[in-house]
């Protein structure tokens, strides 16, 4: 005699049919292990990402995902997309203001300072110098719409380039009575 035990629920079922009652259902992502997106995590990223002046490797670094996932996300993910671009765009804003208060406070402890303490406000004022010439370049390639140096052309005259070729003096002429009739 068989020692197995037959569940009397399961055993009228066929054998490939999936029971409620014993089969808990998990939603597995398919082909590999669940995402990590959260729309939590997401937003953490997004708000460290707007306000500080450190790197995608070090924001990702401090939310325990890699850099590639964080790509990944803003490449398949139309909504991390969207928001990271909002995010850019107010990093790049915090970028070149975010030295200017800091190099007002120097001017005006300047203004009072004694010998000694104006050579390392100089000094100070030097370095956050660097620091908004190096931020204002950040934010020309993260947001160049806004911070890019404008370029702009005025077109005001009609410009005429013709390359002329002649063998001899009455092919010049004749060229020459040509652009004169042209004019």
């Amino acid at each position: 005699m068989d020692d197995t035990h037959v569940d009397p629920a399961t055993a009228a079922a066929p054998h490939n049919a999936v029971v409620a009652e014993t089969t808990p259902i998990v939603k597995k992502h398919p082909g590999g292990r669940p995402t990590l997106y959260t729309d939590t995590l997401a937003k953490s990223l997004m708000e460290q990402v707007a306000s500080s002046p450190d790197s995608i490797d070090t924001i990702c670094a401090n939310h325990h995902i890699t850099p590639s996932t964080f790509w990944l996300w803003v490449k398949d993910n139309q909504k991390f997309s969207e928001m990271f671009n909002h995010a850019r765009s107010a990093r790049s804003h915090t970028l070149v203001h975010s030295d200017h208060a800091k190099l007002q406070e120097l001017e005006i402890k300047a203004e009072t300072a004694s010998n000694e303490e104006l050579r390392r406000i100089d000094l100070q004022s030097r370095i956050h110098r660097i620091r908004i010439g190096r931020n204002q370049w950040m934010a020309e390639r993260m947001n160049p719409r806004q911070y890019a140096p404008q370029q702009h052309v005025d077109v005001t005259q009609r410009a005429l380039n013709v390359h002329l070729h002649a063998d001899t003096p009455e092919d010049v002429q004749a060229m020459a009575s040509r652009l004169e009739e042209l004019r």
